[in-house]
This record gives structure tokens, sequence and C-alpha cells, in this order.
């Protein structure tokens, strides 16, 4: 009747199956890199620059 197919939330597994693998493998590197300093120390700096200008712009 169609059950084995109807766990996969509607539509064929085999397309479930293939977006569950291609989400997977993309944000290890991503959340990596994004712990890497040379991305962080930039990221500190940038957001502590902003803020000084604000603070002279608002007169805070």
């Amino acid at each position: 009747m169609g059950i084995s197919g109807d766990f996969g939330g509607g539509g064929p597994p085999e397309m479930h199956d293939q977006d569950y693998h291609e989400d997977i493998p993309s944000f290890p590197p991503d959340l990596s890199f994004l712990f890497l300093p040379h991305v962080i120390i930039p990221l500190i700096l940038l957001g502590v620059f902003i803020c000084s200008v604000l603070r002279l712009f608002v007169g805070i």
C-alpha cells in the first residue's frame, strides 16, 4: 500500500536522501573556517572600529 515510501515526510525517499547528504558536508568546513584566527581577529577589530566610529557620530 505504499507504506514504506510514506515515512520520508512526503515525496520520494530518494530526494530526501539527496538533500540530507548535500547539507551535511557543508557545515563542518564553514564552522571550522569561522573559528580560524585570521577570521576572528579581523572581525573583532572591525567590530571595535565600528563601535568607536558610531560613538563619535552619536556623541556617547
